[in-house]
């Protein structure tokens, strides 16, 4: 693997803690990802065969030079071999078998540039083939129900991928202008469209269906003659909050809206006969990223009607041959799998944890039978991914993914920690606690969003996490109001009053942490991503209780959020309308505050973010450099929104810990030495 440091030609790397936190960061990545080592040590997007002794799936393997590569194998559901499909190298994601189980298909990405492109395999003889090159990146797919054909979602050559894969503008087709050239933006930029387009598998043909006006972000068949999608009169990556349920005949007959919402809509589930239509709305921040109430729509008659779910918002939909469907979603702190038949309103849940959930923004499973069963990537904040397969309600694990590198002897404990907002309101969060007494220095966490959760997911999805929490830090992850898992009345909660109610509710949460002597108060550190990093910046302007915090992808400044992202809507969004007072905007930003932090600010953003823009960390660093605050801007000019990309998760992984080493460390001035980070 190579390990040169990013940076160090230049200057970024000084002093010899930072040097051996990078080091230390290096090794924790190689017991993590076994860069060379050919082994699968994470897993997605799995599909089972109708005959259920036998699956696809995306498996991620670390390359000799560190980088993460995903390609599509095939495993044994009963001796958990696997082997890869196809002889190609390339990037490749989201197999599928077809509804028969004849066929399968998957995206591949041969030139490693993002152009993925649908390849379609025999599913008795494993052999694969391209499919002709569409004008556009495929982002999604489905099967029609006779598994002869197969409708996919192609984003133009230049469009955004949504924040929840990086808010990088992708490359446009034409070969790059000289380097004098200027850069152009116009209103019409046709590039950016998503489109429908049908593959005939017999035939070997695709083609373009419905009508140029229409940018479709989601779809599923309703039958066999028609699609219904999630769509747009516009591209605009912020019309998506705004998008209908639209028909799209295949006999050329006029499109027609089926459902115009009130808040978000995705998860799109037609049943396999044709007559109903599945999909969950909810109030959501980010495109992909959606969970929430479970509605059914009749072809028959038009009606829409919402279905009982037991408290879990759901995030996952699949019909089975039945008529009754398997959804995954999150209940509170439980990841609940349920089959529910949606005329009886009959659920029999088949499966939940507290402390095992799956990888993913929502719950993930893969079903197959009648009764519920399914496959997942199992996991927890100390349990690495698994492959297992929940059989009449029982998890069982098909093979471990961890590559040796996860279990470091005493494990801290992991806590559900529930307490109650000063108005009333019933909030929980996750609590890493060290082995030890306390009290120990301790790290909020608080997350993106805002309507999005805090899980048990393994930690070495986040290098940084648990770097920081092997150090010996205790981890806070707070789920205020705005979060999900408790229904649309608690999401809901955050409307207008983003950094308001919800800030309170992680404050009143370190609250009862120094009082029951977990946390030590003079220890104190928060840090977030997107509106995580938004409220990290808010915190340290209302309470000067924090020794370091460290913001990443923010939001700074409201007005150049909704000016410079490509999401402006979302700003219209969450604080209801804030084009019509912008003074909502002004009290809101906390670059307007900044002259009221002490607590050293470290500000990490991706030069190509199209989402929170990089214009909004330098502004909240540019203010505190001004007002004479310790403040430091990290700028990683290959990364989007997050920091994903190797080498700079290293990079970004030592520099964070070295930040609250720095300023909060595991061992008090008298103790240097004895445990210090990394």
């Amino acid at each position: 693997m190579d390990d040169r440091r990013p940076g160090a030609a230049d200057g970024l790397f000084r002093g010899d803690r930072l040097e051996r936190a990078y080091a230390a960061t290096m090794d924790l990545y190689r017991d993590l990802r076994g860069p060379g080592a050919a082994r699968i040590s994470d897993a997605r997007e799995f599909s089972v065969h109708p005959g259920g002794r036998r699956a696809l799936f995306a498996g991620v393997m670390a390359l000799y030079d560190g980088h993460l590569v995903a390609r599509i194998y095939e495993i044994d559901l009963q001796s958990g071999v696997s082997k890869p499909v196809g002889d190609r190298p390339a990037a490749e994601r989201l197999p599928r078998y077809s509804p028969d189980g004849k066929r399968f298909a998957y995206l591949a990405d041969a030139a490693g540039s993002g152009n993925y492109q649908l390849v379609v395999g025999d599913a008795a003889s494993g052999v694969v083939a391209a499919t002709p090159v569409v004008p556009g990146w495929v982002e999604d797919f489905r099967w029609s129900p006779d598994g002869t054909r197969i409708a996919m979602v192609v984003a133009g050559h230049g469009a955004d991928r949504a924040g929840a894969d990086g808010a990088i503008a992708t490359l446009r087709a034409e070969a790059p202008p000289a380097s004098w050239a200027p850069r152009i933006e116009t209103e019409i930029e046709p590039w950016r469209w998503r489109r429908a387009w049908i593959h005939e598998c017999d035939g070997r043909r695709s083609n373009p269906v419905g009508p140029d006006d229409l940018n479709i972000w989601e779809l599923d068949w309703l039958g066999g003659e028609a699609l219904a999608v999630v769509a747009s009169p516009g591209a605009g990556e912020g019309l998506w909050y705004s998008a209908g349920l639209t028909l799209v005949p295949l006999d050329g007959a006029p499109t027609r809206e089926l459902h115009r919402p009130v808040r978000q809509i995705g998860c799109l589930a037609g049943s396999l006969e044709g007559r109903s239509l599945a999909f969950v709305e909810a109030l959501c921040s980010d495109r992909k990223i959606i969970a929430g109430d479970l509605h059914i729509r009749d072809d028959l008659t038009g009606a829409i009607r919402s279905v009982g779910t037991h408290g879990v918002d759901v995030g996952q939909i699949a019909w089975r041959p039945d008529g009754a469907m398997i959804v995954a979603g999150q209940r509170g702190a439980e990841t609940v799998v349920a089959r529910l038949d949606p005329d009886s309103g009959v659920w029999d849940e088949r499966w939940s944890s507290d402390r095992l959930s799956t990888g993913g923004y929502y719950p993930a499973i893969a079903p197959f039978g009648e009764s519920g069963d399914c496959v997942l990537v199992g996991e927890g904040f100390f349990t690495p991914p698994e492959i297992a397969i929940i059989e009449d309600g029982r998890y069982r694990v098909i093979v471990s993914l961890d590559l040796g590198g996860s279990a470091v002897p005493p494990l801290p404990e992991a806590i559900l920690v529930e307490w109650t907002a000063s108005d009333g309101l019933a909030i929980d969060g996750w609590l890493i606690r060290p082995p030890g007494d306390g009290p120990h220095p301790l790290i909020m966490v608080v997350h993106g969003g805002p309507i999005w959760q805090s899980r048990p997911r393994w930690l070495g999805r986040s290098p940084y996490l648990l770097a920081l929490s092997r150090a010996g830090y205790a981890l806070f992850f707070p789920n205020p109001r705005g979060s999900n898992g408790k229904g649309q009345g608690f999401a809901e909660r955050v409307l207008g009053d983003l950094c308001g109610a919800d800030a309170e509710d992680c404050r009143s949460g370190l609250d009862l942490l120094i009082e029951s002597g977990i946390a030590d108060p003079d220890r104190l550190g928060v840090t977030g991503t997107s509106y995580g990093g938004m409220q990290s910046y808010h915190l340290v302007t209302v309470d000067d209780r924090f020794s370091a915090a460290v913001a990443v992808s923010p939001i700074a400044n409201l007005h150049t959020q909704q000016a410079l992202s490509n999401i402006p809507e979302f700003v219209e969004l969450f604080l209801a309308n804030a084009l019509a007072d912008p003074r909502l905007c002004t009290n809101r930003s906390p670059v307007t505050r900044a002259a009221a932090v002490r607590t050293p600010m470290l500000s990490i953003c991706g030069a190509l973010d199209r989402c929170t823009p990089p214009e909004e960390a330098r502004q909240f660093h540019d203010a505190l450099v001004r007002c004479g605050r310790p403040s430091t801007l990290v700028i990683y000019p290959e990364e989007g929104h997050g920091v994903h990309g190797f080498p700079a998760i290293i990079d970004f992984t030592a520099r964070l810990s070295c930040w609250f080493d720095d300023h909060m460390p595991v061992s008090r001035p008298d103790q240097r030495g004895h445990g210090a980070m990394l």
